[in-house]
């Protein structure tokens, strides 16, 4: 909004401006046209995290186990080897959601998937593993 800008609510009347003292926070909720509030938001912040490293295997392993609190994870792979993660139980060559190069970062949606997450390596390369933080409220 630039200086002089002016702007118009929706019963195409121009807002005054306020001054606001000794204001306190409010509570907010996103909601539709219909004033229905949205369902699966919400506003609240995550409280923790884990850090977890899941060495190289050339079958599928579990990288995740479902958790009804997650917020947000993250996977880092730092083998040499391609990682395919699945968002399911198991994940091959073939059946994945995607694939994580050496070194790629892969940075779920906030608010996203709750369910198992499994990977596997295209060969092996010992000592390397994927690195991974879950936020869970």
């Amino acid at each position: 909004m630039q200086s002089g800008d002016t702007r118009i609510n929706q019963d195409g009347l121009v807002p005054t401006a306020r001054t606001l003292t000794n204001a306190v926070p409010l509570d907010v909720s996103l909601v539709d046209g219909a004033g229905n509030q949205l369902v699966g938001f919400d506003a609240s912040r995550p409280a923790s995290s884990a850090l977890t490293a899941v060495p190289v295997s050339v079958t599928s392993v579990v990288l995740l186990a479902a958790n009804a609190a997650r917020r947000q994870f993250t996977i880092f792979n730092s083998s040499s080897k391609l990682l395919s993660i699945a968002f399911a139980a198991t994940a091959s060559a073939t059946a994945f959601t995607t694939q994580l190069p050496s070194g790629g970062l892969y940075e779920s949606p906030a608010d996203g998937y709750t369910g198992v997450v499994s990977g596997i390596w295209a060969g092996a390369d010992a000592t390397k593993s994927a690195h991974i933080t879950e936020i869970t409220t």
